[in-house]
């Protein structure tokens, strides 16, 4: 992780008194106010608290007391205070410092989020925009290009006929926060896969039917190099949606079913960095000057 990415995303030890998400709920507070930043913008401001107070409730915060004393240590600012300026100029800077990369990876705990910036050539291709491999990586997962659409993708290989996939992610209507499966690292997580650590207990879920299957070349293009046939899913937009309101410490499971509609198999996937990925491909990407050559020693 490059120290621009460190400095965005605040990986905080902290706990409730951290100065720093402290300066980030009044910022928030602010925006919310004044109308100081862009939705992008906003987004990665987001990104950032929930990163800070992730950190801060894996190191043994209690989620509901951390929004708490947060939201009472929060005071909101005049629009015209040189503080919230300062706070503005801070963060617009931290982006300012990643737009210029074509390419950017997001750490989370047990999975990286990868950032296509590029920009999209005239005539149609197929591409990941923003992608998630599995710890195996035989299987990927997020927003693809295809055509002149953004999908939210999963491509794997598979010589198995499968008729369908299932996404299933904790319901924040249904279980406020998600339930640590280690016990603090006491347990195996399920599957014994690092992003599983986190998540809902059963009937705290919901759930969303992948609408269509890959097509074959767009398969071919998007899945992992293997001797097995590439093959895909598209989900539905609001599956989309559900994700980023998770935290980013929890994990996600797509059910892959077989032609009896019983589950085949189960792929983990981490929220992590998501929502700050996502953000970081809507800011505009800007030309960075190639540094002068160093002069011969």
């Amino acid at each position: 992780m490059t120290p621009a990415i460190a400095a965005l995303l605040l990986a905080l030890q902290a706990p409730t008194d951290a100065p720093e998400l402290t300066s980030l709920a009044v910022l928030r507070a602010g925006d919310d106010a004044c109308g100081l930043l862009s939705g992008p913008q906003r987004a990665l401001l987001e990104a950032a608290i929930a990163r800070a107070s992730d950190d801060a409730v894996t190191a043994g915060a209690d989620p509901q007391r951390l929004e708490t004393q947060l939201a009472r240590q929060t005071v909101v600012p005049a629009c015209g205070d040189r503080q919230l300026a300062a706070l503005v100029n801070e963060h617009l800077d931290r982006i300012d410092a990643l737009a210029g990369f074509t390419e950017i990876r997001f750490q989370g705990t047990s999975r990286v989020w990868m950032v296509d910036r590029r920009p999209s050539r005239p005539h149609a291709e197929t591409r990941w925009r923003v992608i998630q491999e599995t710890g195996a990586r035989d299987a990927v997962f997020g927003i693809a290009e295809i055509g002149d659409d953004l999908q939210l993708t999963l491509a794997f290989n598979s010589d198995s006929v499968l008729s369908g996939a299932v996404l299933v992610a904790r319901n924040p209507d249904r279980m406020a926060y998600p339930m640590d499966f280690t016990a603090g690292g006491l347990l195996p997580p399920p599957g014994r896969d690092g992003a599983s650590a986190w998540g809902a207990s059963a009937g705290q879920t919901q759930r969303f039917m992948a609408r269509e299957r890959l097509n074959a070349d767009a398969a071919a293009v998007l899945a992992p190099d293997s001797s097995e046939l590439p093959r895909g899913f598209i989900f539905p937009p609001e599956s989309l949606a559900a994700l980023v309101q998770l935290t980013p410490r929890e994990g996600v499971a797509i059910e892959l079913r077989d032609r009896s509609g019983d589950v085949a198999s189960v792929i983990w996937f981490e929220v992590g960095a998501l929502q700050a990925a996502l953000a970081m491909q809507a800011i505009p990407l800007i030309e960075v000057e190639t540094p002068a050559q160093a002069p011969a020693p």
